[in-house]
């Protein structure tokens, strides 16, 4: 990629995140996917300006094609986890936060472990799969607290539900 064009992403994200300019942002984006219609770092940028304005449906596409390429980037993953996380798809976020998992351990890169084992966690929770989600829970330090769409979300109120829902969930056996 040419010094020219990552120049113009980065000012699209620029546009969107401190300007707040999402018209010209995804413009800008679009201008650079015309010229280099399948460019990863363009599709990203468009995503992620899509994602800042709430509108997750677009940011996915864009994040899946990025995947559909064959990215091994956890990023990719991640991204894309978050947003089917806040679009009430939790299998397609589960999928997601394994995928940057296996990807961190095959390459021997951990920097998103502790977040893709919470955010896992909070999609096992939605789909009832308690002890699943109580050990991902063992993977996040105690005080970890991240800020979503919806609000605050902390392990231990993560921790809460799951006991609860251990507890109203009869043995099996």
């Amino acid at each position: 990629m040419d010094e020219q064009v990552r120049k113009r992403l980065k000012d699209a994200y620029s546009q969107a995140t401190e300007i707040r300019n999402y018209e010209y942002a995804l413009k800008l984006c679009e201008e650079v996917l015309h010229d280099h219609p399948f460019l990863a770092d363009a599709l990203r940028t468009r995503a992620r300006i899509f994602a800042y304005m709430g509108d997750l449906s677009p940011a996915i596409d864009d994040m899946s094609t990025v995947i559909n390429q064959n990215t091994r980037e956890p990023d990719d993953y991640f991204s894309r986890g978050r947003w089917y996380l806040d679009c009430g798809e939790p299998v397609k976020a589960l999928d997601d936060f394994t995928k940057v998992i296996d990807l961190g351990a095959a390459s021997n890169f951990h920097y998103y472990d502790e977040s893709a084992h919470f955010f896992r966690a909070a999609a096992l929770l939605q789909l009832d799969r308690f002890a699943e989600a109580l050990s991902d829970c063992k993977a996040v330090r105690d005080d970890f607290l991240v800020y979503t769409k919806s609000g605050q979300l902390s392990k231990s109120e993560i921790m809460m539900k799951v006991t609860a829902g251990l507890a109203s969930t009869p043995p099996q056996g």
